[in-house]
């Protein structure tokens, strides 16, 4: 290998080891919060609960169990200790009608009771993660919405760029938030969120590549998984950065904890280093 060769993967194993390196920032200044919010929901109205809303993490404790089978493997809510705001106008999109949609009486809601957090990427873009329900009595495929909105924000002029929904099938929560160092000029952020099924609570774990104009997803595999169907399976998966730098930026490797696969059970619980190719890009 020839000495440049080594002098880069030296500097993407730094990023990636040092993660204020570059990447994302959590924005807490309200104002700035507040004029993103109002990007990525143009003309709505917007309210702040005074209290935070109550978390929607999920656990669940068969018998014969001393802990719930979902507390093992770190089901949680990333937004539990968020503020509520009640975001209200009509649905936007055909997501969006299907959640404010109540089955029952066919009326559409347009009050969104949301929870989001706001990421800085450089000195004018944003992305603002939104979790939010409408309330009403709505189809379990779009129980509620995790979305990722990319905000322009200069001056008085502030816009959505790119906007991405995770997936809504028994989606109820967005588990982790996590910003990642990057190997090149746009920044990376882990986001993990629920969806599931009869006999089965798995989060969709995506990292997203961040750019001025697009949010590309790079990788989705399942990052945790509580599944009793026809065969048990129970594991988390949590990312490994010193890995993921010798792999120079190509794939992203992740530590799995197996407690449960094909119906066998592992005491103590099985731990492998699992490495995933990069995707091709995909803007979303």
């Amino acid at each position: 290998m020839d000495c440049g060769s080594c002098s880069s993967l030296l500097i993407a194993a730094l990023l990636w080891l040092v993660p204020s390196a570059i990447g994302a920032h959590l924005v807490t200044d309200e104002s700035i919060r507040l004029r993103a919010l109002g990007a990525a929901f143009p003309g709505s109205s917007v309210s702040r609960e005074p209290t935070i809303a109550p978390s929607r993490s999920v656990s669940k404790k068969p018998r014969g169990f001393v802990v719930s089978t979902t507390d093992l493997v770190g089901f949680a809510d990333a937004f539990r200790r968020e503020r509520l705001y009640i975001v209200t106008s009509p649905p936007s999109d055909g997501d969006e009608r299907c959640a404010a949609e109540d089955v029952a009486t066919r009326e559409i809601a347009e009050a969104r009771n949301l929870q989001f957090q706001l990421y800085s990427f450089d000195k004018f873009d944003y992305v603002l993660l939104a979790q939010y329900r409408y309330g009403v009595s709505n189809a379990l495929a779009c129980e509620s919405l995790g979305r990722l909105f990319l905000i322009h924000g200069r001056g008085v002029e502030w816009k959505m760029e790119n906007l991405v929904t995770l997936p809504t099938h028994r989606h109820s929560t967005i588990q982790k938030v996590k910003p990642l160092p990057s190997t090149n000029s746009n920044s990376l952020l882990l986001v993990e969120s629920d969806m599931g099924g009869p006999g089965a609570v798995v989060t969709s774990l995506s990292i997203f590549e961040v750019s001025s104009h697009s949010i590309s997803e790079i990788l989705n595999i399942r990052g945790r998984a509580d599944v009793a169907l026809e065969e048990r399976e129970l594991f988390f998966q949590g990312i490994d950065l010193k890995r993921t730098a010798e792999r120079g930026g190509t794939a992203f490797c992740f530590t799995k904890t197996t407690f449960a696969e094909s119906d066998r059970w592992f005491q103590p619980p099985r731990v492998t280093t699992e490495c995933y190719p990069r995707l091709s890009v995909r803007p979303r």
